[in-house]
């Protein structure tokens, strides 16, 4: 009232007999659950992260990606991701690996990690934020014997992307 607002109690929401709440929303994208989570908030579920400096694999690989420093969210489980990434006023097809990167980083206890390929985008993206919106899952992370079969399974990915999201 000092500052002229008023205030209003709402009763609880609910979807699928489930009351929904903040603890009920990481529950279902920690578990993996994005379809129900994304009912519930009434949009994707996205994270947002700041870009910061990897190791370079990605290049290496020919998939250069973004690694993203998340703002204390929520994450889903390990795998990768169809997703559209959220760069300024743009929004851009891509994957996400959500992961150890088990076959470039063999060592086990590997920290997990968010990588993110964007078609199409080429400049620098260091300190900017970008957030992604998951789609679907599109696979487990797996160990590939070779950095060969890694890559094929990468283009194999990319492939699905473009058919399902376009190209640029």
């Amino acid at each position: 009232a000092t500052h002229g607002f008023d205030a209003r109690q709402c009763g609880s929401v609910g979807l699928d007999d489930t009351t929904i709440s903040s603890t009920v929303v990481r529950g279902k994208i920690e578990d993996g659950d994005l379809a129900a989570a994304s009912r519930m908030l009434g949009r994707p579920v996205s994270l947002l992260g700041t870009v910061v400096h990897g190791a370079g694999l990605g290049r290496e690989l020919g998939f250069p990606t973004a690694n993203l420093d998340l703002h204390h969210e929520a994450k889903p489980p390990d795998g990768v991701y169809l997703t559209r990434a959220l760069v300024g006023d743009r929004e851009w097809p891509s994957l996400t690996n959500i992961g150890t990167r088990p076959t470039i980083c063999r060592m086990s206890g590997g920290e997990s990690v968010v990588e993110v390929y964007i078609e199409g985008v080429h400049e620098s993206l260091y300190d900017q934020d970008v957030e992604v919106q998951f789609v679907r899952k599109l696979r487990e992370e797996v160990r590939f014997a070779t950095v060969d079969e890694l890559k094929a399974q990468m283009e194999a990915d990319r492939d699905v992307m473009r058919a399902e999201l376009g190209d640029v």
